[in-house]
């Protein structure tokens, strides 16, 4: 029986860590470059590879009719952070809006199936008229992972060791945070240039993983899922609240600045516990969010019918309002329109 094709459209940089050689045994995979606002032609690589599963990332930035030309089943993993409402707060910046007011495009490209990464955005969607096909949260390449790992990679040697490591641009949010710990502990922070598999060596040779959102706004970045795989130690400002990933047990939470300082003093001396915390999240990882079983069983929910295609009826008028609440802090009948309507799904 010949192997399922699936083919990746997206920036490598930011995605292969979600299947890397992972699937390899069970599929055909291949992966082809994602730019926006490209021509049909970009494309024809795509085409001509003819894969059973289309996976894109960032598919609202696809020209009109490609989906049209592909006879596989095609599905978009929708990656960036929305609106969301929670614990009774409604979780909403200009950026987490223009992302998804860009994102709204997508209703008109065709796809069969659009997955989003967050359920914390679920009620915001759906409120504003988007029925999409599934909430799960991103899987990561855990076998590409592990230290005996036999699938090729080519990554840094890296002979120092340091506290803290974290991997991610410099932002006014992050550098508040980051500033008293540059100060008092050996810290290593990458801004660009190392992706993927190739921080590997730099998260075995820290003592704690950060991860920190870009701005101050509830979030929760798949680096959280890559540096547990990986067997860090992570120190994570709040994530979206979620059923896989528990804050106290498979990572530690700061919140502010003097926060983020009391807790590095604290776990660079408590070894012990540093290394419990990590092992739990590690194997939580690699037994929830593998992405081998991930995909798996995505596709067989495909096959089975379970997962519906998406809809939407978008209210403009809505998408707009929560466009002035977040630009200019106005309307804050756009919060309670959104807290009556999750107060009667979760009723």
């Amino acid at each position: 029986m010949a192997k399922p094709r699936i083919a990746f459209i997206c920036e490598d940089v930011y995605f292969r860590i979600h299947f890397e050689k992972d699937l390899d045994e069970e599929y055909i995979v291949q992966s082809f470059p994602m730019r926006f606002h490209q021509p049909l032609s970009y494309f024809a690589e795509v085409v001509e590879f003819n894969a059973d599963y289309n996976i894109f990332f960032r598919g609202e930035f696809l020209p009109d009719g490609l989906l049209t030309q592909l006879s596989g089943i095609n599905i978009n993993i929708s990656s960036e952070p929305f609106p969301k409402f929670v614990d009774g707060r409604l979780h909403a910046t200009l950026d987490s809006y223009w992302r998804l007011d860009a994102f709204l495009a997508i209703q008109n490209k065709g796809f069969q199936y659009i997955i989003h990464y967050d359920a914390a955005s679920a009620s915001v969607l759906r409120r504003l008229g988007c029925e999409l096909s599934a909430y799960l949260p991103f899987p990561i390449a855990v076998e590409s992972l592990k230290r005996d790992s036999l699938l090729p990679k080519t990554v840094p040697i890296v002979n120092a060791e340091f506290d803290i490591f974290f991997a991610g641009r410099s932002s006014p949010h992050r550098d508040r945070l980051f500033g008293p710990l540059k100060h008092k502990f050996n810290f290593l922070h990458i801004e660009s240039g190392i992706f993927g598999l190739e921080l590997l060596p730099f998260i075995k040779k820290s003592k704690i993983a950060i991860n920190a959102h870009a701005e101050d706004f509830l979030s929760w970045e798949p680096r959280v899922q890559q540096l547990l795989a990986s067997g860090a130690f992570v120190l994570s400002e709040p994530i979206c609240p979620n059923q896989y990933l528990l804050p106290g047990v498979h990572f530690a939470v700061a919140d502010s600045p003097d926060s983020f300082l009391r807790q590095c003093d604290h776990y660079l001396k408590a070894d012990a516990q540093r290394e419990s915390i990590a092992k739990a999240g590690e194997e939580r990882v690699r037994s929830q969010l593998a992405s081998r079983s991930w995909f798996r069983a995505l596709f067989e929910s495909i096959s089975a019918h379970r997962l519906p295609p998406p809809k939407f009826k978008v209210d403009m008028g809505m998408v707009k309002a929560l466009e002035h609440y977040v630009r200019f802090d106005e309307f804050d009948f756009v919060r309670s329109y959104f807290a009556s309507f999750n107060e009667l799904v979760d009723s």
